[in-house]
Order: structure tokens, then C-alpha cells, then sequence
């Protein structure tokens, strides 16, 4: 990976750290489906299809628009009983990948 997007991802993951505040959505025209044990989503306009963990899954779904990414990680944390921290590192990193695929904003 080349320096400069370690270095965005550093500054991705920090403005959500900072801004525990922050509220993301799902972007608009995703269709997501439980098949076989696994979340789905169907990105149609750019012709894709993501698959996702139960991990993964819980923080997609806690992704509402109305949710801060804090209390998506909290959440995380008391659910899959792991400490705060493993549930922020988790949560902001699967964050960052939805963001750069365009599913939330």
C-alpha cells in the first residue's frame, strides 16, 4: 500500500475518532439480503455485490443515519462482548471500506 493511503486511512479513522458524533447512512438505491447465513448487498448502479460477515453485517445494519459511529461501536462492543477499543478499531476500519466502496456517506 503506498504511504499516502496508509495516510488516509490514518486520517479517515481519526476524523471518525475524534468526531464520535458523526452520523453515516447508507447510501441510497443498496438492497441488502440475508442468503445462506450472510448479508448480501446489491450494488446495482455500479454493478456489484459485497458480502458480508455477521461482524460486518451488525455494523452495516447499525448504520441508520441517525446512529453516531460511537454508539455503533459501543453497541459492538456489548454485543459480540469485546472490549471498546477492538470494537472501535473493528468498526472504524469496516467504516472506511464501506465509504471507499460508496455504500455509506
Amino acid at each position: 500500500m503506498p504511504p499516502e493511503a496508509n495516510q488516509t486511512r490514518t486520517a479517515n479513522q481519526e476524523h471518525c475518532r475524534t468526531e464520535g458524533s458523526v452520523v453515516l447512512q447508507k447510501r441510497s438505491g443498496l438492497q441488502a439480503r440475508r442468503i445462506d447465513g450472510e448479508t448480501v448487498i446489491l450494488d446495482s448502479a455500479n454493478e456489484r455485490m459485497h458480502c458480508l460477515n455477521a461482524t460486518a453485517a451488525f455494523i452495516f445494519e447499525a448504520v441508520d443515519g441517525r446512529r453516531s459511529v460511537q454508539q455503533i461501536w459501543e453497541e459492538l462492543a456489548e454485543s459480540y462482548q469485546v472490549s471498546p477499543q477492538v470494537a472501535e478499531r473493528d468498526t472504524l476500519s469496516l467504516l472506511e471500506q464501506l465509504r471507499d466502496l460508496g455504500i455509506i456517506e
